[in-house]
């Protein structure tokens, strides 16, 4: 799924309408300048949020992370970018024209939601709630585990990846209040890279949704 990014080189203000205990807290207004959209590439991009809200996405990026530090997932990530050094473009898109087009789930996308790194995402997704949807994806941009059937199988080719993978470097960041597709609900992604202890480097990406309705509740 593609997700709509705000450039750090823009004129950015933003705060969140959320109505927390009668308390209006503010309201989202974005503006941003044509030229910095043209000159900034799209791994450069951030968005900007009111500062609680912000401290609120820093909380759940440190869960995240700390998730993404167990050996279960690094290890996985691990095997799936060894076994995908030879694979190829062209056998990429076949299979992430197969996912796209397949209704439901079948034996080959069933295969990424009941492994061990998936059941370590849904472990996490049952003791906190407010994430709709987790996936981890590797160095190779294909999904390895996740909690839902995501929109596509390839990822590298879309902005958020090369944001958060950036070439091995990995960056963390966060996305725009939108409806996520996977998640059937309106959210926020957070991108956090996963960094191999041993290389210290990235070996993928995680992508975690959080509901917006569990935003306002820490507000």
């Amino acid at each position: 799924m593609r997700t709509k990014l705000f450039y750090s080189g823009g004129l950015i203000f933003a705060a969140v309408l959320l109505l927390s205990g009668g308390i209006l807290l503010g309201a989202i207004l974005l503006q941003q300048r044509e030229d910095a959209i043209e000159e900034t590439p799209p791994q450069a991009q951030e968005t900007v949020l009111a500062p609680e809200v912000e401290a609120v996405l820093e909380r759940k990026i440190s869960l995240v992370a700390e998730l993404l530090l167990d050996p279960v997932i690094i290890d996985g990530l691990r095997m799936a970018n060894q076994e995908h050094e030879s694979i190829s473009l062209e056998e990429i898109l076949e299979f992430d024209e197969k996912w796209r087009n397949t209704e439901g789930v079948d034996e080959f996308i069933e295969a990424f939601l009941d492994n061990d790194v998936a059941r370590k995402l849904i472990e996490f997704q049952e003791q906190y709630p407010g994430f709709s949807e987790i996936f981890v994806v590797d160095a190779h941009g294909l999904n390895v585990g996740q909690t839902n059937k995501t929109t596509d199988y390839y990822q590298a080719d879309e902005d958020w990846w090369i944001g958060a993978y950036r070439g091995g470097e990995g960056k963390t960041f966060y996305g725009l209040i939108e409806f996520d597709e996977s998640a059937q609900a309106e959210a926020i992604s957070l991108y956090v890279p996963v960094i191999d202890p041993l290389e210290q480097k990235a070996i993928g990406v995680a992508k975690a949704v959080v509901n917006i309705a569990a935003i306002k509740m820490e507000l």
